[in-house]
């Protein structure tokens, strides 16, 4: 989003020293799943038995995240 783009190249003192914060490069070649959130293959493709939370990877969906997990 805009604010974390605000922060790229910006430079934060962390434990004592020094760390410049980077963008992230896309994944352009390699496809990520939409239902166990693993790289490698589509979610039409996936063959896990339970879909997934993209959260905290619980056996439950991310809209379903903030009733069910107690753990955020």
């Amino acid at each position: 989003g805009s604010r974390a783009s605000a922060l790229i190249s910006r430079t934060l003192f962390l434990n004592g020293g020094t760390v410049t914060i980077r963008g992230t490069k896309a994944h352009t070649g390699t496809p990520q799943c939409q239902r166990c959130w693993k790289w490698g293959h589509t979610t039409g493709t996936c063959r896990h038995p339970a879909i997934r939370c993209p959260i905290c990877s619980g056996p439950h969906t991310g809209a379903n995240h903030r009733s069910i997990a107690g753990c955020c």
